[in-house]
């Protein structure tokens, strides 16, 4: 219990809708990737989760991020 995030100041738990995004992401590749060679599918479900990493950065920075942390620390902006 020492050790769990619940009891550790700067962690945050999840509610599991960021994995559940990525999943429903990556799903469109499942058919796309059947047939290749394991060297290839890698690099394709490399280049999707990439992808992926940089719509959620990008869809954090504008301001959203800001807006929200705003709003958590009673800041009017």
């Amino acid at each position: 219990m020492l050790m769990s995030p619940r009891n550790k100041d700067g962690f945050a738990l999840s509610d599991g809708e960021t994995c559940e995004r990525l999943w429903s992401f990556m799903r469109r590749f499942s058919r796309m990737t059947k047939e290749m060679r394991p060297s290839h599918r890698i690099d394709i479900l490399t280049d999707a989760l990439l992808h992926f990493a940089r719509l959620t950065v990008v869809s954090l920075s504008k301001e959203g991020l800001v807006v929200h942390l705003m709003k958590v620390h009673g800041v009017s902006g």
